[in-house]
């Protein structure tokens, strides 16, 4: 029924890896004797074997043809995605966002080692993220300059 390398659709399982609509490959085939409805099926990144009754052939795109398929239609609707800079972007959270410049972006504009850096980074969003805490984590940072310095 199926060969190694038929890219399969799974239509009767509702295992926690494997679910129905799952697209997969068959890596290994152990027929049956009798029926190949029984066929045993293993397949890439799939834990187990498989009946083969519980799968269709897939009809569909294969993962690279989808994309291929995307990029074409965006070359030919002249669709570009948009690109934004780095310091237009914040990940996790809000707290800089609302800024007119970055504590990183001032921090790197004005040459400041580490511990600056890190001490007007808690000191710019302690109201937004985390309070008092970050105003702690300033102050230390202060203090780890304070001594570094003296030691020079």
């Amino acid at each position: 029924m199926f060969k190694v390398g038929d890219v399969l659709e799974a239509i009767d399982c509702e295992l926690p890896f494997l679910r129905n609509g799952d697209i997969v490959e068959v890596s290994y085939v152990n027929p049956s004797d009798d029926d190949s409805d029984y066929d045993m099926l293993q397949f890439e990144d799939v834990e187990g074997l498989h009946w083969a009754s519980r799968f269709k052939l897939y009809e569909g795109y294969t993962n690279q043809e989808l994309i291929d398929r995307v990029e074409m239609a965006k070359s030919i609707n002249g669709f570009e995605e948009e690109k934004v800079s780095a310091s237009e972007t914040q990940i996790a959270g809000n707290h800089y966002s609302k800024l007119k410049i970055q504590p990183m972006e001032y921090c790197l504009q004005n040459d400041l080692n580490y511990g600056q850096s890190n001490a007007i980074k808690y000191i710019t969003r302690y109201k937004d993220k985390n309070g008092i805490e970050d105003l702690k984590k300033a102050i230390h940072c202060i203090e780890l300059l304070i001594e570094f310095e003296e030691k020079l």
